[in-house]
């Protein structure tokens, strides 16, 4: 699997996923949930047999592109791995959802 040209990211909405694909088959996926103007990423996970290439970031990122550029959501990473997709990327931060600040007693 060193040609990457094969590789697309598709936002398959019925199974709540923006699944990863090599030559058609599902090789990772970021599960979501939608509430308001919240999308909750969930769960990302990369098949085992192709990890450390940097399909996850490939995966994140055109999660992230396709939010901004087609939807009004901000990013809720429930997700550890998408939540340091974040921290690698700050130039991305404005598409998170701004924390709720508690209330003075």
């Amino acid at each position: 699997m060193s040609d990457l040209t094969n590789i697309e990211v598709k936002n398959q909405t019925e199974q709540s996923r923006y699944a990863l694909l090599f030559d058609g088959t599902t090789i990772g996926e970021v599960v979501y949930s939608l509430a308001d103007d919240q999308f909750h990423a969930l769960h990302t996970i990369i098949n085992p047999a192709v990890r450390g290439r940097g399909l996850g970031d490939i995966l994140v990122t055109a999660m992230v592109e396709d939010i901004r550029h087609n939807t009004r959501y901000t990013i809720v990473p429930e997700c550890s791995f998408v939540a340091d997709w974040f921290h690698r990327h700050p130039q991305n931060e404005d598409l998170l959802r701004p924390r709720q600040q508690p209330e003075a007693p």
